[in-house]
């Protein structure tokens, strides 16, 4: 998701949001209910990102992180800088 404009509280803040939303609509099969999670890795065009494809990898590597810290989490790279990037797992 590209959030054009936005800086990294803005970022964290839309990720977070997203999360917590992906956490309240578990999944339903039978009579079994699955609880969802949701990683997500954040990047902000900058000194570190100064690119596309350097921006890519700065969130990659962030929501790698995310993922090693045990899931359901929004973890950052990168300078605060407008124009936003998150990726995201499930």
């Amino acid at each position: 998701m590209l959030l054009p404009g936005a800086g990294m509280e803005i970022g964290l803040q839309a990720a977070e949001h997203l999360r917590m939303r992906v956490a309240g609509m578990p999944a339903r099969h039978g009579n079994a209910v699955l609880p969802l999670t949701a990683s997500f890795g954040l990047a902000v065009l900058g000194p570190e990102a100064s690119n596309l494809e350097k921006l890519l990898a700065e969130a990659d590597a962030a929501l790698y992180r995310a993922k090693r810290e045990g899931r359901n989490r929004v973890c950052a790279a990168g300078a605060a800088i407008p124009g936003v990037l998150l990726r995201a797992a499930s």
